[in-house]
């Protein structure tokens, strides 16, 4: 081979190299997800915990059942920076609950697809392992690590020095929200979505937290609420009921690309549904309701202090079932509003 060809030879591969380089960076810096579905993934086996996001309680069950479910979170999070949190119990009744055979885990995952092609990424994860002989700061050393990365091929995940899709901090010990809580174990996740910020994150922060001493007066004000609302549901008039949602309904749609006005249909249906069917409204009862608070302070609920679910209950008295509406207010601008 002659010394100008092979110079040809190593200009054409340079060339080829160049080209695959380029192509490379920029498919992973450029790999954006389309309609990104973000939510937590649990694996949980006898593991007294709860899972917040943003304030936001996700899944909770403090004696501990398995559980390895997923959960939606895109209408509770943000562009940017977001609060992924995982609390336990107090130590003694960790030690006495857990085995080495526990698992505590919970994920943060986003779902979508890349040039018509389906992806699944793991964002982060807090990982605690019940041994109560290390260092608390041990109990969580198996999670995942902080920095900053980029979607790869094969759904995974690749560090990042310069532009990244994600970015993780990392873990440490945060706010005892309530009494029987004996650690927080606290990251942030920063993202990308392409929907808007919602209203309840610049919603007033209302309440204190913790907010055991002043339960009762928050309950109270929550219950008012209901009550007004149990009127409106009592009137069976959907065309006074819908306007109420309309706002949070629009932030659902945007939350998971549903057809505008798809949320508020969905709601309407189920409300012709329960009229139509004449199943009587479920007298309220502040005694058996549990108040809700998120961690931030901006949005509360009173939910049924038997399933934690359903601020608004119609029965079914033939099949002995319940459809029931859960609903969070926020308060914005001294004006409480539905947010979710």
């Amino acid at each position: 081979m002659s010394i100008k060809l092979v110079l040809k030879f190593i200009k054409y591969a340079a060339l080829i190299t160049f080209t695959f380089l380029i192509y490379a960076c920029g498919d992973a810096s450029a790999m954006k997800i389309d309609k990104p579905s973000y939510f937590v993934k649990l694996n949980m086996t006898n593991c007294p915990r709860m899972i917040v996001v943003n304030g936001i309680e996700i899944e909770q069950d403090f004696e501990g059942s398995s559980n390895y479910s997923e959960y939606p979170i895109n209408h509770y999070i943000k562009n940017g920076e977001n609060k992924f949190e995982l609390l336990v119990g107090e130590k003694d009744y960790m030690e006495d609950t857990t085995t080495t055979s526990s698992q505590c885990s919970a994920e943060i995952r986003v779902r979508g697809s890349v040039r018509g092609e389906k992806v699944d990424y793991k964002i982060t994860d807090i990982t605690y392992t019940p041994n109560y002989t290390e260092n608390i700061k041990d109990l969580y050393k198996k999670s995942a690590s902080a920095g900053s990365f980029i979607f790869s091929k094969e759904n995974t995940v690749l560090g990042a020095s310069h532009e990244s899709d994600f970015a993780v901090s990392e873990i440490s010990l945060g706010e005892i929200y309530f009494d029987g809580v004996g650690a927080t174990f606290g990251r942030t996740f920063t993202v990308s979505v392409p929907f808007g910020r919602w209203a309840f994150f610049d919603a007033d922060q209302t309440f204190e937290i913790p907010y055991e001493e002043k339960y009762e007066d928050y309950k109270s004000a929550v219950a008012k609420l209901v009550v007004d609302l149990e009127k409106v549901f009592d009137s069976r008039d959907v065309n006074k009921i819908l306007p109420l949602f309309e706002s949070r309904s629009k932030e659902i749609d945007d939350a998971f690309y549903k057809q505008k006005g798809e949320t508020q249909m969905e709601l309407k249906k189920s409300l012709e549904f329960v009229f139509q069917n004449d199943f009587p409204l479920k007298a309220f009862d502040e005694s058996t309701m549990e108040l809700v608070i998120s961690y931030d302070g901006r949005l509360a609920t009173l939910v049924d202090a038997g399933n934690m679910i359903g601020t608004i209950y119609f029965r079914d008295t033939e099949a002995e079932t319940y459809t029931s509406y859960t609903v969070y207010w926020m308060k914005k601008d001294g004006k409480w509003i539905i947010a979710r």
